[in-house]
């Protein structure tokens, strides 16, 4: 199939104008509730980094965007060496005027490339931690997806741990996109393949979000079709450019998928692989 989207190509024109949420999550949506996404996930992500992490001194961050997460992880672990990767220039540019730690640095790069070719900023070392969350399904081409997904777990250190968040399907079949779409959604199995491959292993699957996310995954069909039934009103509400009733809408959906991740083991949509 021939691609028309064109990863480096989009971002640089999609990212860095505003150095908004809707830039990197779903620019459909209202800021407001994309905050609320965000907040959600960074509550999650912390307690993750809590079970899991113990002072790293080096941090990778995979498609660092507008630096929310840089903002976090740097003010978590303020002694920590962070690296944040990104596709946008127009973002690192920003991204290094914002962040002026010595720590801190910033580096514009394609992931989705052969380890070989990556700049040796990045691979001259091994992380304690490296993040990836919501990235690796805009990297629609396979051959690019299994070369990034390599190259984090080949830069782990001997006992680093990577934590990230796609939505990746368990149960149904991922939904296949026109190649003008910027995002592919893949298997559990194909993660899992990939990982194992490398000789890493998946310690924990979380659920992140229902509300609060795009993309579906149901283990039964009655489920699939009452939530499709929903989702008809429910996108129509959010599709409305109100920053009001978007807060609104994120403060309901908060709580909701807050409840939902503590009851529900996979969950439906994103989730998160703690790999190791």
């Amino acid at each position: 199939m021939s691609l028309t989207y064109q990863n480096k190509t989009y971002w640089n024109d999609l990212v860095g104008n505003e150095m908004s949420l809707r830039e990197v999550g779903w620019p459909e949506w209202t800021e407001a509730y994309n905050y609320y996404r965000y907040k959600l996930t960074s509550h999650l992500t912390e307690k993750a980094f809590d079970k899991y992490i113990q002072a790293p001194k080096r941090i990778l961050e995979i498609g660092c965007g507008v630096g929310f997460w840089s903002n976090l992880i740097t003010k978590k672990y303020p002694d920590a060496q962070y690296t944040g990767v990104d596709i946008s220039a127009s973002t690192i540019q920003k991204l290094k005027q914002k962040f002026t730690s010595p720590n801190i640095q910033f580096i514009n790069t394609d992931f989705g490339v052969d380890f070989k070719n990556l700049p040796p900023e990045v691979t001259s070392q091994k992380y304690d931690l490296i993040v990836c969350f919501e990235v690796l399904l805009h990297i629609v081409d396979d051959t690019a997806w299994q070369h990034a997904v390599s190259n984090f777990n080949n830069l782990l250190s001997e006992n680093g741990v990577a934590i990230i968040s796609e939505p990746f399907f368990m149960f149904d079949k991922p939904p296949v996109y026109k190649d003008t779409m910027n995002c592919k959604v893949r298997r559990f199995e194909d993660y899992k393949d990939i990982i194992e491959s490398n000789k890493k292993s998946i310690l924990e699957i979380q659920a992140r979000t229902f509300l609060l996310d795009n993309n579906f995954d149901f283990k039964h069909k009655l489920s699939r079709k009452a939530w499709n039934f929903f989702r008809i009103f429910y996108f129509k509400l959010l599709m409305i450019k109100n920053e009001t009733l978007g807060k609104l809408l994120g403060k309901i959906a908060y709580a909701f998928d807050l409840f939902f991740v503590k009851k529900s083991k996979y969950g439906n949509t994103c989730r998160l692989l703690v790999i190791k």
